[in-house]
């Protein structure tokens, strides 16, 4: 006969890593690349892609797989001609998360997103009493 006694806690990964469901959550630029009219479609730039973000088209390539892109810039090398370019969007950013298998990556993007709606709250609600506190103090002075 076996008797097993046993106790769970849940915590979150901020207190200690082993509740932590991520292994790995990288966050990165999302390229952007430009193929300007000057381009003679050789697609030398096609050829030298490590990861096929490119492929051949009717008249200049074609951006396939831009989440693929790793910002190398080879094809930028290999392209005689200059017509092509490879930059980052500015203001948007790739999130990658790999999950320990504990929850969903679903789960996880929508729990910390629930997580930073309640603090976005706090913050304003703290703000707001702040500014009505000043405004006492401005109002009375």
């Amino acid at each position: 006969k076996l008797v097993l006694e046993a106790r769970a806690r849940l915590g979150k990964g901020k207190i200690h890593a082993k509740w932590q469901p991520v292994s790995v959550a990288v966050l990165r630029n999302m390229p952007k690349i430009t193929i300007f009219n000057s381009c003679n479609n050789c697609n030398e730039c096609v050829k030298s892609c490590p990861r096929h973000v490119l492929r051949e088209g009717k008249n200049k390539p074609v951006i396939s797989d831009i989440i693929s892109c790793t910002l190398c810039r080879l094809c930028e090398e290999v392209c005689e001609l200059k017509a092509i370019q490879v930059t980052y969007e500015e203001d948007k950013l790739i999130m990658q998360i790999e999950s320990v298998g504990s929850r969903s990556v679903k789960e996880i993007v929508n729990e910390a997103c629930d997580i930073l709606k309640e603090k976005m709250e706090d913050f304003i609600k703290s703000f707001n009493e702040e500014l009505k506190a000043s405004a006492e103090v401005v109002s009375s002075g």
